[in-house]
Formats: structure tokens, C-alpha cells, sequence
């Protein structure tokens, strides 16, 4: 969209393949909102717009300054991508993949409570 307005606790770039202007505004965000974790949704949606190994390279740099901040990361692709050389290569900077069911796993150890499902009425 050209005519963005700006939202608070919001950043827009360019387009999505405007990697220098994504790292820039993450590490503003990061020095100045100082978070506890980074979320990153998605490598997948890189993987469209970008070759695999400009992804790779930036995902890489981001793992890095995440680390240097001394924080959690959470980068998320789709399961489909998870054997693409991109993903796997990305495995050498990361401690651990885990599935959708393991991460939900990871939050309820974490002490969150996942939210009760509301049981379907019987039928008679």
C-alpha cells in the first residue's frame, strides 16, 4: 500500500524483500522496546520474495543480533519448507526445531496455560 499511516507499536517497510530496511527496523525495535523474545513469521514468506540464500544470510544476521540482545527468538516457516536446503541450512544457527505440538508443548512448561476447548453438545 503507498498511503501507510503509521501506527504506534508498529513499523512498515518498503516491500518484503527490503531486507536492510527489516534488519534496521528490528534492531530499533529491539534497543528500544527491549523484549523478553523476538517472533519471526515467517522465513517461509522470505523464502517467496528472496532466494533462498539471501534469506539464509539475513536470517543469520538476525540470529546474531537476537543473541547479542541476549534474547529468545522464535522463527516460524511451514512445515512443508522444514527440509528445503534454505531451513536446514538456518539449522546450523539455531538450538532446536520444534513442531507446531512441541512448541505448544515448550508454552505450557513455560507456565501458560493453553485454552480449554469447549466440548461439542451429545447428541441423542
Amino acid at each position: 500500500e503507498t498511503n501507510v499511516q503509521k501506527k504506534d507499536n508498529c513499523v512498515f517497510v518498503v516491500s518484503p524483500n527490503a531486507l536492510v530496511e527489516l534488519s534496521l527496523a528490528i534492531s530499533s525495535a529491539i534497543e528500544e522496546q527491549k523484549p523478553r523474545a523476538v517472533i519471526f513469521d515467517s522465513i517461509s514468506t522470505l523464502l517467496i520474495y528472496e532466494n533462498p540464500k539471501t534469506v539464509v544470510k539475513f536470517v543469520h544476521s538476525l540470529i546474531g543480533k537476537i543473541r547479542a540482545a541476549n534474547l529468545d527468538a522464535f522463527f516460524t516457516s511451514l512445515e512443508g519448507d522444514a527440509k528445503t536446503p534454505a531451513i536446514e541450512d538456518l539449522g546450523m544457527f539455531v538450538d532446536e526445531f520444534m513442531s507446531m505440538d512441541k512448541f505448544r508443548m515448550y508454552k505450557i512448561e513455560l507456565g501458560f496455560e493453553p485454552t480449554p476447548k469447549k466440548e461439542m453438545p451429545k447428541k441423542k
